[in-house]
């Protein structure tokens, strides 16, 4: 079997990668929260409640805790479960 060498500045770039689109979806939730607070409680659909809960959500599916489960694999597993 080959034994695969971990390139540091690919995961280095990977983490970059993932927190800048933490940080955009955070500031897209940020932006749709602003206007939909805005909007009358009678007037809000279904679709735009959903919307603002997927937006909740969304920065949890990028995985902000992603460099502990690299940098400490062992640290990280137990954090995460």
């Amino acid at each position: 079997m080959k034994s695969y060498a971990i390139n540091p500045q690919f995961t280095y770039y990977t983490i970059i990668v993932r927190y800048i689109f933490f940080g955009l979806s955070i500031l897209g939730l940020i932006l749709y929260l602003i206007r939909y607070i805005k909007i009358p409680a009678d007037q809000k659909v279904f679709e735009q409640r959903m919307v603002a809960a997927m937006s909740a959500l969304l920065p949890m599916f990028n995985d902000p805790f992603y460099p502990i489960t690299i940098l400490k694999p062992n640290g990280g597993r137990y954090f995460l479960c």
